[in-house]
């Protein structure tokens, strides 16, 4: 009598999710308008979160700019430390002294 033997290799991706929520509607408002603005005049709207990404050793995983309060996923190859940094296009705000 002749057994194969089989062997199963589970392929674990690790997903990293990312949202930036911008709770401040006058600057969401602002991005909107702005990035209409671009689109009118046949640009690019690219006005929001600028992410960067890194995994534990300071390797650039993702850099760029994103849409606010919309979901990102990075698929990692393995478990580990990352570091998100976050943060505002200057187009966010009015004036250069806003705060949020």
């Amino acid at each position: 009598m002749c057994c194969d033997t089989y062997s199963n290799v589970f392929l674990f991706i690790q997903t990293l999710e990312m949202e930036v929520q911008v709770m401040d509607q006058e600057v969401l408002a602002r991005l909107i308008d702005v990035n209409d603005q671009k689109i009118l005049q046949g640009g690019t709207p690219n006005q929001g979160i600028r992410l960067a990404l890194t995994d534990k050793d300071g390797t650039s995983l993702f850099y760029g700019d994103v849409h606010p309060n919309v979901q990102y996923e990075y698929e990692a190859d393995e478990p580990g430390e990352y570091r998100l940094c976050v943060q505002l296009t200057e187009q966010a705000f009015s004036s250069p002294h806003q705060r949020i």
